[in-house]
């Protein structure tokens, strides 16, 4: 007991209901939006400072999500350990070169 498959209609067709392939129906025209009554006013476009865009970030590194405040934060407490080890070396690093300044 096989199924016999169907073919493929061709294009601009479509089947109905009997199995049968039937040209497509027209599609619908959009409807017309209406017109802005002459009370309203139109928003003028926001134009972009260049100061916006200059200011985009950079993504973070793999296994970091940025918070609320925009600062890179590991996502585990794997890459915890290891950004803080980082951190703790880099405080230690600045550390030493602003006692060398002085």
């Amino acid at each position: 007991m096989e199924t016999e498959k169907k073919k493929r209609c061709p294009k601009g067709m479509m089947r109905n209901k009997q199995g049968e392939c039937v040209v497509k129906p027209a599609p619908k025209a959009p409807k017309a939006a209406k017109s802005p009554s002459p009370v309203e006013k139109t928003p003028s476009p926001v134009e972009k400072s260049p100061v916006a865009a200059a200011t985009t970030k950079k993504r973070c590194p793999k296994g970091m999500t940025r918070n609320k405040q925009g600062i890179c934060m590991p996502n585990h407490d794997k890459t915890l350990k290891k950004y803080t080890k980082i951190l703790e070396e880099r405080r230690k690093c600045i550390q030493l070169h602003m006692e060398r300044l002085k």
